[in-house]
């Protein structure tokens, strides 16, 4: 059994407004539906556009015609249409779609293709519209990487900030600034080695004994070791 085709609602508005043209106010106002291209397909005589339209609505293919120009010439091409509604295109259009509206229009407006003068006014509408469209719209390249995009954030944004893990620099490391930054580098840990000399001095007794200088001395020469600056360069 063969199974019903979907109605097309822009066929449905262009009908509507062949039988009742005081619809094209309301119509201007309102978002485009969906199906625009069929009309614009209709208006350029692309093959096998009109038996299907006939097939959707079963009204006749002369009806179909008046109904499809009326509507591209009310609702689209009005005096303050923007340069995306004159295309028939939705904002988030991409450069082909826009490229394929323009196509169509201009297969139907162009004078080569037909010799009336406000069709030729039309034409010029048409392609300094595409102009500004084209230069906004993205390729489906772009909407691809930024989809992708998107998603990678929505990735990292669940997984979360990874943990910061301290590493200790190597000794005698510059980064890339050069061996006099590695040296500014190192100034606040001989300033703090300093420090700490002077206070295990000075938290020696005056009358210290032997064993107590050796437990001093200890302690310092393993601080020493675990710090890349040598005593002497601190001092």
């Amino acid at each position: 059994m063969e199974r019903p085709l979907a109605r097309n609602p822009a066929l449905d508005c262009a009908l509507a407004l062949a039988r009742t043209p005081m619809l094209a106010a309301g119509m201007r106002s309102q978002q485009l539906p969906d199906g625009v291209r069929t009309l614009l397909s209709l208006v350029a005589r692309e093959p096998g556009a009109l038996e299907q339209a006939r097939r959707l609505s079963g009204v006749s293919g002369a009806e179909i015609m008046a109904a499809a120009e009326l509507y591209v010439q009310q609702v689209l091409l009005h005096p303050k249409a923007d340069q995306y509604r004159a295309l028939g295109l939705s904002r988030d259009c991409d450069r082909k779609t826009a490229r394929t509206h323009m196509r169509l229009l201009m297969t139907w407006l162009h004078p080569d293709h037909n010799e009336n003068a406000w069709r030729s006014a039309f034409a010029h509408r048409v392609l300094a519209a595409w102009k500004d469209v084209s230069r906004a719209a993205p390729s489906a390249d772009d909407l691809r990487a930024a989809k992708s995009n998107d998603a990678c954030d929505v990735s990292l944004r669940a997984v979360g900030r990874l943990p910061w893990v301290r590493r200790p620099l190597p000794p005698h490391a510059d980064h890339g600034l050069g061996g006099k930054a590695a040296l500014t580098n190192q100034r606040p840990v001989r300033l703090a080695l300093a420090s700490t000399i002077l206070l295990l001095a000075q938290t020696l007794p005056a009358g210290a004994t032997e064993q107590d200088l050796a437990a001093g001395a200890h302690a310092l020469q393993t601080l020493c070791a675990q710090t890349p600056v040598s005593v002497e360069a601190s001092l």
